[in-house]
């Protein structure tokens, strides 16, 4: 795990600019303005089609340097209360999120995972925010993106939500009965695990976790509901290959 989050942050240091779902800071832990982010950071990572959004400490938001921080999330307190206990109580039930500690460079640099918001807005403190360019406002102020963002969040469908994410491609593999799957589409099955998942890739069963579902249905929605192969949503995995293909690459 400690790898795979290492090489994320990589990857996210490469983005030119803070995004909707993507906010860096150094050393700020002012509790509100991380809840408010927070719910700010789900929106814009469901706004953008993002399963996750991502706050990052002891990154230099100008230059995107990893200079450290000093601080453990998870050691933190809001009076006398643990901040990450605080920030939940105050989120709305549909936010979640995970907080790592990683060691880059001999760099501590904190990671905020945060699930995209499903159904409805996530909100703090009964407020839902988004982000604008890079700073986070209340999402009511902005009634265009307001719009959008419920329009999102109404067409989600359970099937295409993750069911597992950050996992390596032969853990995935043993998540799926995939021999159902080549038995509706009489595909001869490959005998090695990147050829089985090249075809998994393609109708959209497990995607690169830097990939967005989309379908190209050898297997009608009736069979896919009949044969429950993947009843839980879709496989995400790190992308990561044996012949050292990178995250986004489908696999040949």
């Amino acid at each position: 795990m400690a790898e795979n989050l290492e090489k994320l942050i990589l990857e996210l240091l490469r983005y030119p600019s803070e995004l909707p779902w993507l906010e860096f800071k150094h050393d700020n832990y002012e509790p509100f303005t991380i809840g408010q982010d927070i719910s700010a950071l789900a929106n814009g990572a469901a706004l953008e089609d993002k399963n996750a959004a991502y706050f990052l400490w002891g990154i230099d938001d100008s230059t995107h340097e990893i200079i450290g921080t000093d601080y453990n999330l998870q050691n933190l307190k809001k009076g006398a209360q643990e901040l990450e206990n605080w920030l939940r109580g105050l989120l709305s039930q549909n936010a979640d999120f995970e907080y790592h500690l990683v060691s880059v460079n001999g760099n501590n640099v904190g990671v905020l995972k945060i699930q995209a918001a499903t159904w409805q807005p996530v909100t703090f403190e009964k407020t839902a925010f988004i982000r604008v360019g890079s700073y986070t406002k209340k999402l009511q102020d902005h009634p265009a993106l307001q719009v959008r963002l419920w329009n999102k969040l109404q067409n989600q469908h359970f099937e295409d939500q993750a069911a597992c994410e950050d996992m390596n491609l032969p853990d995935a593999l043993k998540l799926l009965d995939y021999g159902v799957y080549f038995d509706l589409t009489g595909i001869n099955p490959p005998s090695d695990q990147n050829g089985i998942a090249h075809y998994l890739v393609e109708d959209g069963i497990m995607l690169s976790s830097c990939m967005r579902p989309v379908r190209t249905r050898r297997i009608s929605d009736e069979q896919y509901a009949k044969e429950s192969l993947w009843p839980w949503g879709i496989i995400f995995w790190d992308g990561i290959t044996d012949h050292k293909g990178s995250c986004g690459e489908k696999i040949y």
